[in-house]
């Protein structure tokens, strides 16, 4: 039997951690209270910013915007994220980040599609255990059209369709860019494209609302998609989707904190299933 060694386990464990700060993103929509693209714009311009400045002081040049499968990548993921910020600022943070997790069925089929990866019995009886635990979640939470708008479920999906294709794409030429390379593709269209609405949209954001936009650009945009993407060269895209689902408990322990949502016996319960498949798929 394999030991796990420390340096061994650190590419999962920074996907656990960068899903728990993923987490964290209902917080910060819902309390910024802005424009859909605005906030997309906060999000998409802090890491792009600070990247950028760090090739300048590094004299380092900057990723050819003529790979045009990066290029790609780029517009789809300024796409899903005005998608993903309505479908939060229409439903709960809870049902959304459930909703949410469709992304690793979709990721998992183009893996398999467009990566060659296999599917073995142990990933779907992982992944069964799994969804079992985000089924024990949606217990007691009424999942129709009458509790969440038709709009905020299509959005979510759509936005879960889309990242799933931006994850095999950065999955596949992973190993041609660093962290911090791929980082700058993933915001640097969006950027670009929403800076106008900054100016257009109404009302001006105040002061707390951009200091609040700009925290999340460097938390989630920063911390959390660099310790992704670092897990990411190392570990299959599909085992890396799966492992990602910690994101459905840390979002319903903020939702609790901040919304005084109840920790109900099935939230744990399924809770406890998705974060054991999670240590489960670390291991080979």
């Amino acid at each position: 039997m394999n030991a796990v060694t420390v340096p061994g386990m650190i590419p999962y464990l920074s996907i656990i951690l960068a899903a728990a700060v993923f987490g964290s993103s209902g917080i910060f929509i819902k309390k910024a209270g802005l424009p859909v693209t605005t906030m997309a714009f906060f999000r998409m311009v802090v890491p792009f910013a600070a990247i950028s400045l760090a090739f300048l002081i590094r004299k380092k040049p900057w990723p050819s915007l003529k790979d045009r499968p990066m290029v790609l990548a780029s517009f789809l993921n300024g796409l899903r994220l005005v998608l993903y910020f309505a479908g939060y600022a229409f439903g709960d943070i809870s049902t959304s980040v459930i909703l949410l997790y469709t992304w690793p069925v979709f990721a998992t089929f183009w893996s398999c599609l467009f990566l060659g990866e296999t599917l073995s019995l142990r990933r779907l009886a992982l992944f069964a255990t799994t969804f079992s635990g985000v089924a024990l979640i949606l217990m007691n939470k009424t999942l129709t059209l009458s509790d969440q708008r038709l709009e905020s479920a299509g959005f979510i999906l759509a936005s879960a369709l889309i990242y799933s294709m931006t994850v095999v794409i950065f999955k596949k030429n992973a190993e041609r860019y660093s962290p911090f390379e791929t980082l700058w593709f993933q915001n640097c269209l969006g950027t670009f494209a929403f800076f106008p609405f900054l100016l257009l949209n109404r009302p001006v954001p105040l002061i707390w609302q951009a200091g609040l936009g700009c925290g999340y650009g460097l938390v989630v945009g920063i911390l959390g998609f660099g310790l992704f993407f670092y897990g990411l060269r190392r570990v299959e895209a599909s085992r890396a989707s799966f492992l990602t689902y910690v994101e459905v408990v840390s979002g319903i322990c903020f939702g609790m904190v901040f919304y005084d949502e109840r920790l109900t016996w099935n939230i744990l319960a399924g809770g406890s299933l998705v974060l054991l498949s999670a240590l489960a798929l670390s291991r080979k």
